[in-house]
């Protein structure tokens, strides 16, 4: 048996109790066995057994670990089971790492740690308490009273703490573990006196033990670990929050997780070949000046363009949906084009640049607000035409992109021109083309009428029915949600079946 595969006598196989399930899964117990089950802090290992994914790993009361996967075995029988290396390896560089920061963040700054999660990727955290300074020309703690002094305190701590990591993984110290029975660890000796640990619960016989050569760390601990500190490649931490007074939440990348961060941060725009050297500047310049043409060249500068001069209904052209597509899109796809050219800056001038980016998309927002109040006047303005020629019964709108905004100005600026108008707004949730044989579900409309009146209320209870969907509102307004949209052909004579 290697440390990831092997073969194992199934002793145990029962089906999973709990809430029924589609396909049955079943906890099976092997004679031996690789498989991490999630404790500590670490995430289970994943792999298979005879091809079957091994989808839950956990202690049983016996002490076993039960393995969840759903093919039921025999008693007796010879199985192969496999640990998914890579996996596991990246869990043990995340708990190595969480070892050494802890560590070395308790014996420079007294930052002990609280507690530390890692999920399938991206950064892990470890929570710490705040650093505490020696006493000037002393190796005493002293309290800081400042709180300017604190967080450069914070800042140094983390600063320094980074560094000294960094420096025990170049010189890849051994990490050793040592398995001790109860009465070994309790025994006072020089291994003994340097462990640091919660305490050990009752019952447990046999005390397992990481120790980071050098002099660095010894540590109760049941986890996976690397063999050296090399293993880890390099830490980088990214940030921290405050979750609770008198704590940070430190996040940070190790080893593999470290490279896939600084992969994603330097490949080349989508479509782009990667090329060799590949260097920061001509990435940036890739990024924000690539020779595909840009589909709304208004927008390409950086900051928002200037907005044209009011449109008036005269001016208005036919393809109104067009209009309004393209300048919502440009507006928007303006921003976010600039986002592009902000963040091709140095790391240090990203927080910078992204409040930038913030801001503008703040204006964007406000300007596209305005945007949708001034077409949705000139929309209502041909529908107030409309109501006053043709008298009809109840106007229809529909529009075929999901703008509910639209929707929403084009109501208020009808009932505001046109105060007994009757009218429907429709849009899906979904742009078109639907499917022919099946509901569009999730559709918006918006029913506006009269103030005062009870057409509007009952009007919106019948569409609701009509359409399969459901609504609601007071006053002279009415919307919701419907099954499908396509069914409003039938509206108006619904209505009229019913006296609305």
């Amino acid at each position: 048996m290697s440390d990831f595969t092997g073969t194992a006598t199934v002793v145990g196989c029962v089906p999973k109790a709990g809430k029924k399930k589609v396909r049955p899964t079943f906890l099976v117990v092997l004679d031996r066995s690789a498989f991490f089950p999630e404790d500590g802090g670490q995430l289970r290992d994943e792999g298979s057994i005879e091809g079957h994914p091994v989808i839950g790993l956990s202690r049983n009361a016996s002490g076993q670990v039960d393995h969840e996967v759903d093919c039921e075995f025999q008693i007796g029988q010879q199985v192969h089971w496999i640990v998914d290396e890579q996996v596991r390896f990246d869990h043990m560089q995340v708990h190595s790492g969480q070892h050494l920061i802890s560590a070395i963040a308790e014996d420079q700054f007294q930052m002990h740690t609280l507690s530390w999660s890692m999920t399938t990727s991206g950064p892990a955290t470890v929570d710490l308490s705040l650093p505490v300074a020696p006493a000037p020309g002393t190796s005493t703690p002293s309290a800081v009273a400042a709180a300017d002094d604190a967080d450069a305190l914070l800042n140094r701590a983390l600063a320094v703490t980074e560094q000294q990591v960094n420096m025990r993984i170049r010189e890849n110290q051994p990490i050793i573990i040592h398995a001790l029975t109860r009465a070994e660890y309790e025994a006072p000796g020089p291994l003994k006196s340097r462990v640091r640990s919660r305490g050990i619960p009752d019952g447990v016989s046999t005390v397992r033990l990481v120790e980071i050569g050098g002099g660095v760390d010894v540590n109760t601990c049941c986890g996976t670990h690397v063999s050296s500190l090399g293993q880890l490649q390099m830490i980088k931490f990214v940030g921290f929050e405050r979750p609770k007074a008198g704590a940070i939440r430190l996040s940070f990348l190790v080893g593999g997780r470290l490279l896939e961060g600084i992969r994603e941060m330097v490949r080349p725009p989508h479509g782009a070949p990667r090329t060799a050297p590949f260097a920061f500047g001509r990435l940036a310049r890739s990024r924000c000046h690539s020779s595909q043409p840009h589909p709304y060249p208004h927008c390409r500068s950086q900051r928002l363009p200037v907005p044209p001069p009011p449109l008036t209904s005269a001016a208005l052209p036919t393809d109104l949906d067009g209009v309004l597509d393209g300048v919502l899109d440009g507006v928007l796809d303006g921003v976010l084009d600039g986002g592009m050219h902000l963040l091709c800056a140095q790391p240090q001038e990203h927080e910078r640049k992204v409040t930038q980016l913030q801001e503008e998309l703040r204006a964007a927002t406000k300007s596209r607000k305005g945007l949708l109040n001034e077409l949705g006047a000139l929309v209502a303005e041909r529908l107030v035409v409309q109501w006053n020629t043709e008298h009809p019964k109840m106007l229809i709108h529909h529009r075929d992109d999901p703008q509910t905004e639209v929707l929403e100005a084009i109501g208020q600026a009808v009932l505001a021109q046109c105060p007994e108008a009757r009218i429907l707004l429709t849009a899906p949730a979904n742009p078109p083309p639907f499917p022919a044989d099946q509901p569009v579900g999730g559709s918006f409309y918006l029913l506006a009428g009269p103030q005062g009146s009870e057409w509007v209320q009952r009007a919106g209870s019948k569409i609701a029915e009509v359409m399969g969907g459901r609504g609601g509102g007071r006053g002279p307004r009415y919307q919701g949600k419907v099954q499908d949209i396509r069914q409003r052909v039938a509206i108006l004579g619904a209505l009229e079946a019913a006296g609305l």
